[in-house]
């Protein structure tokens, strides 16, 4: 697996790279270190070798689209994967896609599962001038690359793949859709809500201008005025190495003006959602958001955005809210609704938790991920 940074492995491809192992692979982890230690003070990079995986590190987020820099990448790429020799690349993110399917054509390889997971902040944020530069050449290369002759291609929302099949990016033959990365329902189970007063909404996400972190900000304004009851906190942290981030100094700054509560990056989510009334997350684009299955696992209502991945997962007035991304007017009026609605939140709550129940299970997105695995070895395709 090659992926942008070994956190990600964990918090989305463990349950997969497991199930994979007890069904005979060898999973190999290719993925750039993380500065913070992902729990324990022990680094995510050492938790994926205490799981029984092999890791190599590579840069793969650092250089941005620096021309020397992927030149480089490649270089590094080609001579592990000769080493390596893998009889399937699963290359995860677009970066990943691009200069590992690069790598795996070039030796020859033929059993690659490319998976998008979103389109990234090159396709999502037009004020970033060297973001609106280097589009047009990413899309180009993603005609070439993300669909070659004999790969897969794994969405995680039908939107993003019928995007780019009509752009001739893929051959929707090829296309599988296995909807987010799955969660443990045993894990993620449903809990009361706090009795106690305020009214918690909590957004659980890297602090990105691009997953409405701005936004989230501008309705605990609003909500401080109208409604001082709801108390609006953020878990997560920054993210130096993407464009969007905000940095710490702006987040405690917030947190000081008492206009939301800053956590900080947490790993018990579980815990998180329990001590919350409403899971909100006004992203400008998902592949499918995983903590949104968490917080619904949860039996927690949620206020989303009406964008590609969260309108895949969230029913519209029935598992949540969904609001226009970009409006934090309508933002703050969703969590207002619910924030004074307790019934409404446990209807919402648990028709999000059967939802889950039903789709979202890990169980059924390793089952899906496998088969496609399977379908290489078996018939030199991928299985549908």
């Amino acid at each position: 697996m090659l992926l942008p940074q070994d956190w990600f492995f964990l918090s989305h491809f463990a349950d997969r790279a497991i199930a994979a192992r007890n069904a005979g692979f060898e999973v190999i982890v290719v993925a750039q270190k993380s500065a913070e230690p992902s729990s324990a003070n022990m680094s995510s990079s050492d938790r994926i070798v205490q799981m029984g995986f092999a890791f190599h590190e590579i840069s793969l987020r650092q250089g941005g689209f620096n021309p020397f820099h992927q030149i480089a990448l490649l270089w590094q790429l080609l001579r592990l994967y000769r080493s390596i020799k893998p009889n399937i690349c699963h290359h995860i993110g677009l970066k990943a896609i691009l200069l590992g399917t690069l790598v795996s054509l070039v030796l020859g390889g033929r059993n690659i599962v490319n998976a998008p997971v979103g389109m990234g902040y090159i396709f999502t944020v037009n004020t970033h001038w060297p973001t609106r530069l280097i589009r047009p050449i990413v899309s180009v290369a993603l005609r070439l690359l993300l669909n070659p002759s004999g790969s897969a291609v794994i969405f995680e929302n039908a939107e993003d793949m019928n995007e780019l099949a009509q752009y001739g990016a893929l051959r929707i033959k090829d296309a599988v859709l296995i909807r987010g990365a799955g969660v443990d329902i045993e894990a993620f189970h449903p809990t009361d809500e706090p009795s106690s007063s305020p009214i918690v909404a909590t957004m659980v996400a890297r602090a990105l201008r691009d997953k409405g972190v701005n936004e989230f900000f501008e309705a605990a304004k609003l909500l401080r005025v109208s409604d001082p009851r709801i108390v609006m906190r953020l878990a997560g942290g920054p993210d130096p190495d993407n464009p969007t981030s905000i940095d710490s100094a702006t987040l405690t700054a917030w947190h000081n003006q008492g206009i939301i509560e800053w956590l900080g990056h947490r790993n018990d989510i579980a815990e998180v959602f329990e001590q919350s009334h409403i899971a909100v997350l006004p992203s400008y684009r998902e592949g499918l958001p995983k903590v949104l299955i968490e917080a619904m696992a949860c039996a927690r209502p949620v206020v989303a955005t009406n964008v590609q991945g969260c309108r895949e997962l969230v029913v519209d007035e029935q598992t949540g809210l969904l609001v226009p991304p970009r409006d934090a007017v309508a933002l703050a009026g969703a969590i207002a609704r619910l924030a004074n609605n307790a019934a409404l939140r446990r209807q919402m709550g648990n028709a999000g938790r059967k939802r889950v129940v039903d789709h979202f299970s890990r169980e059924q997105i390793n089952d899906e991920t496998l088969a496609v695995y399977a379908g290489f070895l078996n018939t030199g395709s991928p299985r549908r």
